[in-house]
C-alpha cells in the first residue's frame, strides 16, 4: 500500500520557501489560520477523489485480509469459547444493571 499526499495531488510541486517568506506570511495569519486582508477562499488543488478512495479501499482490503489471518490462525481462540465468554458477559452486565 501507498500513501498519498492529498496536498499534493493535482496541481504543481511546490518551491521549496525561505525562512523570511514563511515568517512573513505567518505574521499576515490571523489567530484562526486564514490570510489577513483575504475575503474568498480558492480550492484550485482538489485531490484526485477517485484515487483517494482507491488508496483507502487498499488500506481496508490490506486490514481485512490481515484480520482474516489472524481469525484463521491456530492461536485464535475458536468461535464456542468467544461465544460463552460473550454470554458471561452479558449475563453479568444484566446482573449488574439490575442490581442497581
Amino acid at each position: 500500500m501507498s500513501e498519498i499526499n492529498l496536498n499534493s495531488l493535482g496541481g504543481p510541486a511546490e518551491t521549496p520557501r525561505s525562512p523570511t517568506k514563511a515568517a512573513a506570511n505567518q505574521k499576515n495569519q490571523t489567530a484562526n489560520g486564514s490570510p489577513s486582508g483575504t475575503d474568498s477562499v480558492e480550492f484550485s488543488k482538489l485531490p484526485d477523489f477517485a484515487q483517494v478512495e482507491q488508496a483507502v479501499e487498499d488500506g481496508y482490503a490490506s486490514q481485512r485480509s490481515s484480520l482474516q489471518e489472524d481469525v484463521d490462525s491456530a492461536s485464535y481462540p475458536p468461535l464456542v469459547l468467544i461465544e460463552k465468554v460473550a454470554a458471561m458477559l452479558a449475563a453479568e452486565f444484566q446482573r449488574d444493571r439490575n442490581d442497581s
